[in-house]
């Protein structure tokens, strides 16, 4: 379980993804969905996000809002929603910073990305798990994506 946690959070990294539209204009998917559907819904709706927002600071709101509706969609099969949760509050804080001009979005990619290491690192303690240094940065990088 811990690797496909892992591996579905990884791909979803790598995927890429950007945002996704906003959780009111999409319902969520059905129950009945697997984690293959589920991360590829994810994946899917994180490049059609992509092609819709920029990274400019006028669409960072929106950005956010969509990268968050991803974080919602792969929350179904996380084994730690409440981790989930955390990185859409911190997204959602810093894509309100930086279309504020409060800070860049190179600041705001790097505190995102601490976060996804942090992040990583507790659901890899809650499971007990010993993975390596480079594995977790791996991940973590990955992570910084998804902002």
């Amino acid at each position: 379980m811990i690797r496909f946690t892992l591996l579905a959070f990884t791909a979803l990294a790598l995927a890429g993804c950007a945002s996704v539209f906003h959780q009111e204009e999409q319902a969520p998917p059905p129950p009945h969905l697997g984690v293959a559907e589920i991360t590829e819904k994810a994946r899917t709706t994180a490049e059609e996000c992509r092609a819709q927002f920029s990274e400019s600071r006028k669409d960072a709101v929106a950005r956010g809002n969509c990268f968050n509706d991803v974080d919602d969609i792969f929350k179904q099969i996380a084994k730690f929603p409440d981790l989930v949760d955390r990185r859409i509050a911190k997204r959602t804080e810093l894509a309100k910073e930086i279309a504020d001009g409060k800070i860049t979005r190179a600041r705001a990619v790097a505190q995102f990305t601490e976060l996804s290491r942090v992040l990583v690192g507790e659901e890899h303690r809650r499971l007990k798990s010993k993975v390596s240094a480079s594995v977790q940065q791996s991940a973590a990088l990955a992570g910084a994506r998804l902002f």
